[in-house]
């Protein structure tokens, strides 16, 4: 490991190592809760704002610290504000779901500390060294400054079950086990809702088990593939065959053998999930570099099989190595049954206009989580649809002015063949509503003018109609 690398991991641990001394002291403290906001900070000028707060007078929850930087955001504000207003309408769901775990209402966090890290102090689960906390090392976002050395040359390197959860074995919810002689099973039919407090009854989970942390990310694909119409098949027959193309994982291959929960979920399915991403691309090199792998496209780091009784479910997770940034195929073969991003932050990335473009022309199922209503919003599908026939209104000032360029270069990069089906998909994208996932992960905060671009999964939008699978 490099110096600057050391260095960085060694702020990490420090930081890490005052968290856990605060804890030290709060937690046997039952008049102490976990605040999980940070202070607020003005959206135009980003300074700390004090109580009262100003807020927006029409989605009451971006904050503002006067009335001329209210006046100074309110074009760049306008076109998102109704996105925001409704991320505050379900302010209360998001409480609903953090309040069904007892580890969530313990301690106190003082300001810009991790969103999980108390309830991973009381676990025993803070830290950076995979030896010693399994799955829930922080964090593979960048490989070069965090990762201890292990993580760093493979991720994805599969750990048995209780050297991943490194939990008490009646809070993992174990696959292995469901393979024992006179193992419990879990009903089949699922008799579950859509719901954690449901779903742990049928695993046979404590509400004490921090699981629903890494639980939330299989869940949510569970919850993104039945919004594309991919249903699970509980009777009897022909076995279906599914491919998923999970777009811009990050922190989720260093935690992979959870997404064997898929095929508990989806019975009688043979499921194949390749994940794409630049951390993806990034981890499979270094492997390729220093010998510990060989060269190919694809790497299947995973497979599962559910038990009979639970409808003998399959699921193989790949690592793409080809390509950083993922781009749909004109070739039918090479496409997937659906595309699915969670957390994506459209509107932060521009790499996702390509896939959004291309899977409208192609007819491929896109269906994204993300932070906020207002992040999907930044899309902005109409002047997206615009641009490709090149009907883009005159630019009113010179943001707008540079996002219509952006625009229009992306329209010549991707090379839209079907111009006109390409925008009938798109208005119908534009006009899907947003609908809210209960198994986004329930540590994180939602607070306004705070939405938490780690808060994975706040809302599913179906992005392009597509056809209907299953």
């Amino acid at each position: 490991m490099h110096t600057d690398e050391k260095a960085a991991l060694t702020r990490q641990e420090e930081g890490h190592r005052q968290l856990r001394q605060l804890w030290a002291r709060i937690k046997h403290d039952p008049s102490l809760r976990i605040q999980t906001e940070d202070p607020h900070g003005c959206s135009a000028c980003r300074k700390p704002v004090e109580e009262p707060l100003r807020v927006c007078s029409a989605c009451k929850m971006v904050v503002y610290c006067s009335p001329e930087c209210a006046k100074r955001d309110w074009f760049g504000h306008k076109p998102l504000y109704e996105g925001h207003k409704r991320d505050g309408e379900i302010l209360s769901r998001w409480k609903a779901i953090l309040e069904q775990f007892p580890w969530t209402a313990r301690g106190y966090v003082s300001s810009g500390a991790y969103h999980n890290s108390v309830v991973l102090i009381q676990f025993g689960l803070l830290g950076t060294d995979r030896k010693k906390v399994g799955y829930w090392v922080e964090t593979v976002k960048n490989l070069d400054a965090l990762m201890g050395e292990e993580v760093h040359k493979a991720p994805w390197t599969s750990l048995s079950e209780q050297e991943g959860w490194r939990l008490p074995k009646e809070q993992i919810p174990s696959l292995e086990r469901l393979h024992e002689p006179n193992a419990h099973l879990p009903s089949f039919p699922p008799t579950f809702d859509d719901s954690w407090r449901s779903y742990y009854q049928w695993r046979g989970l404590p509400m004490t088990s921090p699981a629903a942390l890494l639980l939330h990310w299989p869940l949510t694909v569970y919850a993104c593939l039945k919004a594309a119409g991919i249903m699970p098949i509980y009777q009897p027959g022909p076995r279906r065959k599914l491919t998923i193309f999970y777009v811009g994982a990050q922190d989720e291959i260093t935690f992979i053998p959870v997404f064997g929960e898929l095929a508990l979920l989806f019975p009688n399915t043979d499921l194949d999930m390749v994940m794409f991403g630049p951390t993806v691309r990034k981890s499979v090199a270094g492997a390729i570099t220093r010998g510990d792998i060989k060269p190919s496209a694809r790497y299947c780091v995973f497979k599962y099989t559910s038990p009979a009784s639970c409808g003998s479910g399959t699921i193989r997770v790949l690592l793409d190595a080809k390509d950083a940034d993922y781009v749909p195929s004109r070739n039918p073969s090479e496409n997937p049954d659906v595309i699915v991003a969670l957390n994506a932050g459209l509107g932060t990335y521009p790499s996702w206009q390509d896939v959004i473009y291309l899977a409208a022309e192609l007819s491929i199922p896109f269906v994204v989580t993300d932070y906020s209503e207002a992040g999907v919003l930044v899309v902005r599908l109409t002047e997206m649809e615009q641009a490709l026939k090149g009907t883009l209104p005159r630019a009113k000032n010179v943001k707008q002015e540079g996002f219509y360029f952006a625009l229009r270069e992306l329209t010549k990069m991707v090379k839209i063949v079907d111009v006109d089906r390409t925008c009938v998909a798109l208005r119908e994208a534009s006009g899907r509503p947003a609908q809210f996932n209960e198994f986004m992960n329930p540590a994180h905060r939602f607070a306004p003018s705070i939405l938490s671009p780690t808060a994975c999964s706040a809302f599913i939008k179906v992005m392009v109609p597509g056809r209907r699978v299953g």
